[in-house]
């Protein structure tokens, strides 16, 4: 003897979602080449850091982007995401 599933609904049914579309992808993060010791770039601070700007005084901005000569110092900032690249 068979068994005789109760369930009528078809197969073919589309699960109701919401129709709002879909949130627009995030813009590539731009991409730069190693800095060179010695090199201008642009950087901003990392979210919630506060950075002294030991080459022209005050502190790095998270909005504002400032220039900074490439030192060990800057390199290591980049490295640890406490500094933030950004192009000219």
């Amino acid at each position: 003897m068979a068994r005789v599933s109760k369930d009528t609904t078809p197969a073919t049914d589309i699960e109701v979602g919401n129709n709002e579309p879909a949130p627009p992808a995030p813009a590539p993060a731009p991409t730069f080449k190693a800095p060179r010791l010695g090199e201008q770039i642009a950087v901003v601070a990392g979210p919630g850091r506060v950075l002294a700007n030991l080459e022209y005084g005050g502190r790095y901005s998270e909005t504002e982007v400032s220039r900074a000569t490439v030192t060990l110092r800057i390199l290591r900032l980049l490295a640890d995401g406490d500094l933030i690249r950004r192009p000219l």
